[in-house]
């Protein structure tokens, strides 16, 4: 049966190797891990809601979301094989694990992005953040981009300037997940980004918070927008926009 410790061995890069030709020897305990992580996955698509614990259903969801969301954002840390089970596991609970209207080149961009935001996130952790629940969720990598965020100002400068966007969240916790909306101010040349006075964010629609510009939440999300000097969140929202 699965084990917590099974379960931790996903975030463990050295499990990126196992898979594949050129895969180098790897010990007898290491491949029983991994046969018994995805015998399991694969065996909890057959368990009927009502056997679940309580909150169980949300537990499992949340789990298979964020190991998904790790092996889409740090390839090849998920094998193809591990990948399909988890999109199986959450389609049955309910959970389509390719956005409708999302390309696969879209995607792949997105994941880049939210990548980089988990990643800063992580290394400012402790960091003063207005909001450190979101500070957390960040760099635990609990959150997703919206198609609903606004870069026009964005896509519309050239070289050195000031944009105002509008980044969408949905953001997931140990109750329902919540949206959370963050206005940047974004003043950049053409070799750094950064963020300038008059940020400020809201959560599920509640008056805004304002935000100081070396935040942790808006230093993580101005990394990821700024990823490849802007080219990644520029392709993803004009490839999301075109449908």
């Amino acid at each position: 049966m699965l084990t917590l410790d099974d379960l931790d061995h996903f975030d463990d890069r050295g499990m990126a190797l196992q898979a594949g030709a050129s895969a180098p020897r790897t010990d007898a305990e290491t491949l029983r891990r991994l046969a018994r992580i995805v015998a399991c996955l694969n065996f909890c698509r057959d368990i009927p809601d009502e056997e679940l614990v309580e909150g169980g259903l949300h537990a499992a969801r949340r789990t298979l979301r964020s190991v998904l969301r790790s092996g889409q954002r740090r390839r090849p840390l998920l094998q193809d094989a591990v990948t399909t089970a988890l999109e199986g596991a959450l389609l049955v609970l309910g959970e389509q694990a390719a956005r409708r209207g999302e390309p696969g080149h879209a995607a792949s961009e997105r994941h880049a992005i939210e990548g980089e935001i988990q990643d800063v996130a992580g290394k400012l952790a402790g960091k003063d953040a207005v909001d450190p629940q979101l500070m957390d969720s960040l760099a635990r990598g609990e959150f997703e981009l919206l198609r609903s965020s606004d870069f026009a100002a964005l896509l519309r400068a050239a070289g050195k300037f000031a944009a105002p966007v509008e980044v969408d969240l949905a953001v997931e916790g140990d109750g329902p997940a919540y949206l959370v909306r963050v206005h940047l101010k974004i003043e950049s040349g053409l070799w750094r980004w950064t963020a300038g006075e008059g940020c400020c964010m809201s959560r599920n629609g509640d008056p805004a918070l304002s935000l100081p510009p070396d935040d942790g939440v808006v230093q993580a999300l101005l990394s990821g927008l700024a990823l490849r000097s802007g080219r990644a969140i520029a392709a993803w929202a004009e490839a999301v926009g075109e449908h």
